[in-house]
Formats: structure tokens, sequence, C-alpha cells
């Protein structure tokens, strides 16, 4: 015996719409839970220690709601999996920067997201390299998180946040 229930829209309690089916049967979900950062300040300087320093990340370009910036930290709304990408300008005047890149929650580095990049000049004088780097969080609702870098030449450098993602994805 086969049963059929005809639903076009899912509620939450409170009258939030969950998810709404259309005509043909597509599914279209509520508000997905994204957010879009940057620093909107000018590139800082690393200093000659190969020690990791917080990046600048001050501002939001577009985000779903939930999400909070302060102290150069994003807040994170939902419990689950979020994926995240960042894109970092890296300005060096030297022939090869070995940098390192990890994402912080709540001040503790995360093993499961440390990377490393080397930057090259490609003409004599400064050279702007771009670091990017995607991957998957867990989080708890609530946790901080933040961005930090790590140069290990010795030599200054600057840098400056062009782009932080983070998406929800369950």
């Amino acid at each position: 015996m086969a049963s059929i229930i005809g639903v076009q829209e899912l509620q939450h309690t409170n009258g939030t719409s969950a998810a709404t089916i259309d005509s043909d049967g597509r599914v279209t979900l509520g508000t997905p839970v994204y957010g879009h950062f940057y620093n909107s300040s000018a590139a800082a300087g690393l200093g000659s220690i190969a020690t990791l320093v917080k990046l600048n990340l001050n501002a939001t370009y577009k985000q779903s709601g939930g999400f909070t910036l302060a102290n150069n930290e994003v807040t994170v709304p939902m419990t689950g999996i979020y994926r995240w990408s960042v894109g970092i300008q890296l300005n060096n005047t030297v022939a090869r920067r070995a940098v390192s890149f990890v994402l912080y929650k709540d001040g503790v580095l995360d093993t499961q997201n440390q990377f490393n990049h080397f930057a090259f000049p490609y003409v004599s004088g400064v050279t702007h390299n771009q670091l990017t780097v995607s991957n998957l969080i867990s989080c708890t609702a609530g946790q901080d998180i933040s961005l930090y870098l790590r140069e290990y030449d010795n030599n200054n450098m600057t840098v400056r946040v062009d782009n932080f993602t983070m998406d929800f994805i369950g």
C-alpha cells in the first residue's frame, strides 16, 4: 500500500519556512548559513620572527545572519561542518618566502587546518602573491574562528586577508 502526502512547505513551529517544494518537485531550503569577511585595512607587516601572527579580519562583505565578527574572529552560529576558504595577499621583496597558515578555534590551533606555502617573486621589487586555501572545519555553535600566519625566512613581509568565507554544510 502506497501513501502520498501533499506538501508545499515545511515550517518550524514558530512559522519560519524550512523548505518549499515547487510544482516540479524541486526543494528549496530556507536561508543558507554563510558569511564573507575581509580586512578593510592596509596590509600589515608580519615582522621578522617565525611565530604565528593573528591576521586582521575586520569587515563583513555579506552574510546570511548569525555570524558575529569581533576582535578579528568570526563566531559561528550553528553546530556542524563548515566549508571555508581564504585568499591572502602576500607582499614580499626577496627570492622566496615560506609561510604557514592555520585556523584557530577558541584560541587553540586546529591541527586539521594547517597549510604551508612558498611565495616567489616574478619580477624585481615587491611581489604580490595570493595564498588561497579551502577545507572543512567542525564547529560547535558560538566557537570563535581566527586566522594566523607565520613567515619562516626572517625577513619582513606584509599580508592582507582579501576574503574569508564560511558556509554551513551540515
